[in-house]
């Protein structure tokens, strides 16, 4: 595994508990709102495998999960392995993925390793590419993750960075038709300053509350939260 980084407790990464945070180097897409750019080269980590494990040991008292995210964890191959590790020392687990990987996303449901997953939603389809500078095969195969989570019955949510210069309410509107029934869906206000393009354009956020208003009225069984 090439960790990048670990984090002993977050109350924000995994849904109702406290939990520890595992960051791997390296993710193949380019979004230009990315805050964690230093995450996107695949370079070495930083940290070995077993050196997390010894920090988890060390704070089992505080935590009882882990959020592995990125980076994007799935390009790893080492990935079952090591969260077979943390299951195996009772850790529920949870998976941030942008869904570029649905072979390996599929193997770790398969297997149970993972308790929660969080995919990005980033766009409206036929935005993806250009977007996020993924070429036509990744976008399909982040497509067949997105199919694949919302027929696991493994819990999931699905998550968009909500940029004023790339969404517009028509965006998300049409966005929300994709969604399963019962679907979790979170917005984040995307966040200015450490940003893979240092001269992201800055604009106006859309009424987000309206949007959401909106679309609950289309989809009742949505479930969209705004995380500030």
């Amino acid at each position: 595994m090439r960790i990048a980084g670990f984090q002993p407790l977050s109350l924000l990464d995994f849904p109702e508990r406290p939990c520890a945070v595992v960051f791997t180097q390296g993710c193949p897409l380019r979004c230009p709102f990315c805050h964690n750019p230093g995450l996107i080269p695949n370079g070495p980590g930083k940290m070995r495998a077993d050196e997390v494990l010894s920090e988890l040991e060390r704070h089992a008292n505080t935590v009882a999960a882990v959020c592995v995210t990125g980076g994007e964890p799935t390009v790893q191959p080492d990935l079952p392995a090591f969260l077979r590790l943390l299951k195996l020392r009772g850790f529920a687990v949870k998976l941030d993925t942008n869904g570029v990987h649905p072979r390996m996303v599929a193997r770790l449901l398969s297997d149970r390793l993972v308790d929660y997953v969080a995919m990005d939603f980033k766009h409206r389809w036929s935005a993806y590419a250009g977007l996020t500078k993924a070429a036509a095969p990744a976008v399909e195969h982040i497509r067949r993750t997105f199919s694949l989570l919302q027929q696991s019955g493994v819990p999931h949510e699905f998550r968009t960075t909500v940029v004023p210069a790339f969404h517009t309410a028509e965006d998300l509107e049409r966005m929300a038709v994709e969604l399963a029934p019962g679907t979790s869906w979170a917005w984040q206000p995307v966040r200015y300053g450490i940003t893979y393009d240092p001269n992201l354009p800055k604009g106006e956020m859309p009424p987000l509350e309206e949007i959401r208003s909106r679309i609950l009225a289309a989809h009742p069984d949505l479930s969209i939260t705004i995380r500030r």
